[in-house]
Order: C-alpha cells, then sequence, then structure tokens
C-alpha cells in the first residue's frame, strides 16, 4: 500500500503483482482524487503503473464516485448487518436447546463410577447384584455423558458470540467508512453549492455566550439562513459549548465572521429624548429615522414612544455611531393659537391644507382644542427650526388671506333698483357671475378653504338718505381685489 499524501487529502493504491519482470502488472485503484493523480502515477517509474493517460476529453466527477463507494458501503452495510441478525437468532436458539447440566460435577461422577467398578469387580456378587451395579454405572456414563454434550453446546455459543463480535467488528468498520465518505461527499457538496473548490473550503469558530444564541440563530433560523445567503457559507451552531461554526472560502468566510460578531458582541443601550424628538420620528412627514437606519444599517433601532426612549442593539462601536446620529437632530416645537373659522382653514377640507404643509416643510402639524371660553384651539409645529420657521410663515401668510374684510362701492340707484327687481335676482345672478370669475383666476385663495373663498354681495340698509346706493363686498382678503376688479 502506497500513499500519495498532498495538502488537500490523502489517497491510496493498492498494488498486486506476481513477477516485475515478466508478469502484467494488475492495479487497483481507490483513490477520491482528479485526474492529474492519475497523470502522475501513470508517468512515474518508480510505480511503475500501466495506466492509459487521461486525455483532455477525460471527466471526474468526485460527487459521484463519491456516491457510488457510499451506495456500495451501505449495501455492505446492509448485508453485514443481516449476517449479525441471523447469528443473533442462531445463538438465541442455542441457548433455548441448551442441555442440562448434571447435579454432580464431572468429576465427582467419574470417581463414583470407578468406585462402582471397584465394588463389581472386587468381589463375587449374586447375578442381580452385578446386574443392578452395572444399571448404576450405566447411569453415572450417562450423565458423564450428558456434561460433555453441555461443554460442546457451550462450545458452540462461544463461537457464535465470537462470530457475532467479529462481524460486529466488520459493521464499526464499514460504518466508520461510511461516516469518512459521508463527510468528504458533504465536503464537495458543500464546495459546489459556495461555488468553490473542495481546498478552497476553511473553517472558522466564533464564541457566542449561551444566553445570545437565540438572537443569532433568530426565529426558526431566520437570522443564521439569512447570513448564509448573503455571504455563501455554511454556519452550524453548537448550543452546548456556544460555539458557531463557519464553513466556505477564506473571503466568505472572514465576512460571515463579521456579520456573526455584530451579533454575539452586541450590546444593549436606550437613550432618553424629548417627546417632540419622537413625535417628529414617527412622523410620515420625516425621514429622519428612516435615513438614520439606512445609515446604521447593522444596529437594530426601536423608538419606544410611550416612555420617550429609543431602544439599539449592535456592535458597541456602530451603536455609539447611531446614538451620535440621534443626539445631532434638533428639534424644536413652536405653537399659535387660532380661533374662529382659523383652524378650518389651516386643516382644509380632509385635512388636505394641513399635510400639504406638513410634507413641504418636513414638519409635524398637531392641532388641539383649548378648554376655554373662547373656544381657542392651538396650532403646534414641530421639526427642525428652520422648517418650522418656513411653515409657519406659511400658516400666517394663509390665514392673512383668508381673513375675512369688507369693501363698500358706491353704485347708481338705477343700477341698485335693477339688481334688486324680482326679488333681488339680479343681485344673485352677479354674485355667482362674480365668485365664477374669482375661482377661474387660479388664486390660491380662490380654492380655498372656508366656503370656497367665495364673495357676497349685499346693500347697506343704512345709508343716508338721499346718499348713492352703498354695495357692501364681503370676501376673503386675497379675492377681494379679483372681486373689485
Amino acid at each position: 500500500q502506497n500513499e500519495i499524501t498532498d495538502s488537500a487529502s490523502t489517497h491510496r493504491c493498492y498494488l498486486r503483482y506476481h513477477t516485475p519482470r515478466t508478469s502484467p502488472l494488475f492495479a487497483s485503484i481507490e483513490s477520491s482524487t482528479s485526474p492529474r493523480y492519475l497523470a502522475t502515477m501513470n508517468s512515474s517509474p518508480d510505480l511503475g503503473i500501466g495506466l492509459p493517460t487521461p486525455t483532455p476529453t477525460d471527466t471526474f466527477d468526485l460527487g459521484n464516485k463519491l456516491t457510488q463507494r457510499l451506495q456500495d458501503h451501505i449495501a455492505d452495510r446492509a448485508r453485514t448487518q443481516h449476517r449479525i441478525d441471523l447469528a443473533t437468532t442462531q445463538l438465541q436458539n442455542l441457548f433455548k436447546s441448551a442441555p442440562k447440566r448434571p447435579r454432580d460435577s464431572k468429576i465427582a461422577l467419574r470417581e463414583k463410577v470407578r468406585k462402582l467398578e471397584r465394588d463389581r469387580t472386587s468381589r463375587s456378587l449374586p447375578l442381580s447384584q452385578e446386574k443392578a451395579l452395572i444399571r448404576q454405572i450405566d447411569g453415572v456414563q450417562k450423565q458423564i455423558r450428558m456434561h460433555d454434550d453441555v461443554e460442546r453446546h457451550q462450545e458452540l455459543i462461544r463461537r457464535k458470540k465470537a462470530e457475532i463480535e467479529s462481524v460486529k467488528d466488520a459493521l464499526r468498520t464499514t460504518n466508520a467508512n461510511i461516516s469518512e465518505i459521508e463527510e468528504a461527499l458533504s465536503k464537495v457538496e458543500l464546495a459546489k453549492r459556495l461555488g468553490c473548490s473542495v481546498s478552497d473550503l476553511i473553517n472558522r469558530e466564533v464564541d457566542c455566550p449561551v444566553e445570545k444564541l437565540g438572537r443569532v440563530i433568530g426565529k426558526h433560523g431566520a437570522t443564521i439562513k439569512a447570513i448564509e445567503e448573503k455571504v455563501g457559507v455554511h454556519i452550524d451552531v453548537d448550543k452546548i459549548h456556544g460555539k458557531i461554526h463557519v464553513r466556505g472560502n477564506e473571503s466568505a468566510a472572514e465576512e460571515a465572521v463579521k456579520e456573526l460578531e455584530n451579533l454575539t458582541l452586541a450590546v444593549d443601550e436606550e437613550i432618553e429624548v424629548s417627546a417632540e424628538l419622537i413625535t417628529y420620528l414617527l412622523s410620515q412627514h420625516s425621514d429622519i429615522l428612516s435615513k438614520i437606519k439606512d445609515d446604521n444599517p447593522d444596529v437594530f433601532i426601536n423608538v419606544l414612544a410611550k416612555i420617550t426612549r429609543i431602544h439599539m442593539r449592535g456592535h458597541p462601536a456602530k451603536v455609539s455611531k447611531a446614538k451620535s446620529d440621534f443626539h445631532s437632530v434638533q428639534v424644536v416645537s413652536k405653537t399659535r393659537t387660532l380661533t374662529g373659522r382659523e383652524v378650518a382653514i389651516v386643516v382644509g377640507k380632509t385635512g388636505s391644507t394641513i399635510n400639504s404643509i406638513s410634507d413641504k416643510h418636513s414638519v409635524v402639524i398637531e392641532v388641539s382644542r383649548d378648554h376655554s371660553e373662547d373656544d381657542s384651539s392651538t396650532l403646534r409645529i414641530i421639526g427642525q427650526s428652520a422648517s418650522v420657521d418656513s411653515a409657519i410663515a406659511e400658516v400666517d401668510t394663509l390665514l392673512h388671506q383668508n381673513e375675512d374684510v369688507e369693501e363698500v362701492l358706491l353704485v347708481d340707484p338705477m343700477m341698485k333698483n335693477q339688481l334688486l327687481n324680482n326679488s333681488g335676482a339680479g343681485i344673485k345672478e352677479f354674485q355667482n357671475s362674480l365668485n365664477n370669475a374669482v375661482l377661474d383666476s387660479g388664486s390660491e385663495a380662490a380654492s380655498g378653504v372656508a366656503g370656497g373663498g367665495g364673495v357676497f354681495l349685499v346693500f347697506d340698509r343704512n345709508t343716508a338718505k338721499g346718499a348713492p346706493p352703498a354695495l357692501v363686498i364681503k370676501s376673503v382678503r386675497a379675492n377681494m381685489e379679483r372681486a373689485k376688479n
């Protein structure tokens, strides 16, 4: 048996021959290797193995070769196990059919035979007594033969036990071979699955506190599977000793170790923040929380709104950076009192206006009713300082443009009569056309909030006698000039 050894594995070559000079050489090679080893052995003058030189078209599938050998060993194991079962059954039958051993020992029985023979031959006895002695001697000799039968049966049992033990040794050898082939086959299949060669596979080990294993493994192994798929490795977890075994090529294994250390070395920290910051982070109008999470992908972040805390879990250095990112967010809160129609103006139809301002300036706007006699409400804007100021300015502008104002125009008495004829049909028609003109102008207030920012016309009843009629125009400030024109 010659052994050819390289860094990957050991290959055995069994040679059988009669005469080196005159007889042909019979070679039987059992090797889990590639064609380059066969070419090396074929060209070696020391081995002198007459194997055909592999051509470039020759292929060697190591996985198929190992699978075939594994199947052969499994079949051999089944045959060996059958032999054990059969021999065990035979042994049980031998135990069941074991003859009964006489009470007296073999030595005592032989002594008894000698004594009886001496009594029979030492003196003259009547025929009846002599026959009785002969019968006694035959009975004792029968017991001696029973001893011989027991000993022969015991020898059969001993041999059967030795046979069973020998076959069991063969079974243990076969099982060891199967385990070895399965391990080699698993390496080949793993290398194939990971897209590398068997020689590229390396092992890495990561220590993990037992109490953190659940977090590392994840629900139903989800975390481990995610790392395996992400970097292309195979991971085994030793739950008893707190060890994580990583197998893959060098770069993938190192990356997997880093991913695992982010979990095994992870710390949990909480920071206390203001309620305004919590509200701002959780608002759909702010992308700050998403940005911080994107900038710190290896840190688990959970905003605990009820206790105004932020919980973080990850590698200490990365958690420290995430904390710094949160502390760098400067959030302010400013309020403004709203009265009467101002709440409806700021909120808008189904919240359209307030949502538009929030999205435009990336702020959070809250409106809460005050429990006061004047039935006022409080507008609260939360966000970064510059954004809050610009949002407040837009709200002020919006309220100023939608403030109710009145203007008086002096008209001709004939026009007044014409507008008020037919129960005021003329002034109603003129008012409708005026509103349409204002709405068609496309001004911001025209699309307005309360009542659409429309225009209302009425004659002043308190005009002095002889004075020109006064037409009062009522509208929001933004539409007044358009209405007057």
